[in-house]
């Protein structure tokens, strides 16, 4: 979706640029960058919507799918405001009026839904990443400091913005850290479901590898006394 935000930038300069007179310019303004700035976002996301299913789930027929939904919405954005209107014998006025309630039928729910969706995974991975930090503290590759700061999001932003004061560096690997820890715990979760293959699990083992000989834990006392090493579980 934001990919897609950069292209309909670029294309709506070009539909500017092509403007013939002022009003067109604004009403082009109206149409392109008001009613039509979540289009191509939304086209995209349907297509990523699909392929996501195909790499979670199986079935290639689903990235299919998701293509085919994104080239109908942008097929009935482009022509549907047009075939209403000529359908039923409305002016350019009606043209327009035609445009927003395409728009509020079809346009606005799919938006809400694709909203609903996001927000209902996002929590899903959120408890699935959850569920994987105690195992990542047994198998010693993130610290309880460290596992605590992730499952709060309040913490982590905390941590972050006080990282930042050492300089962008130590900010940056805070950053990599937390986005390390979070891809492995749910390339694990994926992998205890039974879902992935090799190269998710050789994706894990990675991750981990770089989490484990981390120098710069976060809550680790480099005085501290060696303790024997901890035998990780098996699914790590």
């Amino acid at each position: 979706g934001i990919c897609a935000l950069g292209f309909a930038f670029v294309e709506n300069l070009g539909y500017f640029a092509l403007s013939s007179s002022a009003g067109e310019f604004v009403v082009m303004a109206l149409v392109r960058t008001g009613f039509g700035v979540f289009g191509h976002p939304l086209y995209t996301t349907a297509t990523a919507v699909g392929i996501w299913a195909w790499r979670t789930k199986g079935g290639l027929w689903k990235a299919a799918v998701g293509y085919i939904a994104a080239c109908l919405l942008h097929g009935l954005w482009n022509g549907g405001p047009t075939l209403l209107a000529g359908s039923l014998g409305l002016d350019d006025t009606g043209q327009l009026a035609a445009m927003i309630l395409v728009y509020i039928v079809l346009f606005v729910p799919v938006f809400i839904g694709t909203i609903i969706m996001t927000t209902r995974n996002r929590r899903n991975e959120y408890e699935a990443v959850r569920s994987q930090l105690p195992l990542m503290v047994e198998a010693g590759l993130v610290t309880p400091a460290e596992a605590d700061m992730i499952a709060d999001p309040r913490k982590r932003r905390a941590i972050l913005a006080d990282s930042g004061k050492y300089g962008r560096v130590a900010k940056r690997n805070q950053k990599r850290t937390i986005t390390a820890a979070t891809e492995a715990a749910l390339a694990q979760h994926r992998i205890a479901a039974g879902e992935g293959g090799p190269e998710l699990i050789k994706r894990r083992d990675q991750l981990s590898e770089w989490l484990r000989s981390r120098p710069d834990k976060l809550g680790q006392l480099p005085l501290m006394p060696q303790f024997p090493p901890i035998q990780p579980p098996a699914t790590w």
